[in-house]
């Protein structure tokens, strides 16, 4: 009875599938990743050319609009203008029109 005997053959088979399977698993993991990514460059881009700022009695409003779907936390904006830069800081003055905030 010959137990410890190895089928290198299949060994060689099954790694090489492994390995195969590991490296379409990666290629698709990273084109899923560059594809989310382009698309979310092109929208924000689309966004940005035309992003709107306006003044009212209260002061200076602006939309930050969530293209990611993730939640997050605004602590700065910055308004550029061909005359000069302003960065507003989020203080108790800041207002915003969803709920809790």
């Amino acid at each position: 009875m010959n137990f410890w005997k190895i089928h290198w053959d299949a060994v060689i088979e099954g790694t090489a599938a492994g390995v195969i399977a590991s490296i379409l698993i990666a290629v698709w993991i990273i084109l899923r990743d560059v594809t989310r990514n382009f698309s979310l460059e092109q929208e924000l881009r689309r966004h940005l050319r035309t992003i709107s700022c306006g003044d009212r009695a209260e002061g200076i409003m602006t939309e930050v609009t969530n293209l990611i779907g993730k939640e997050f936390i605004v602590h700065q904006v910055a308004l550029v203008t061909d005359r000069a830069e302003y960065l507003f800081i989020a203080t108790a003055e800041v207002s915003s029109l969803l709920s809790g905030y």
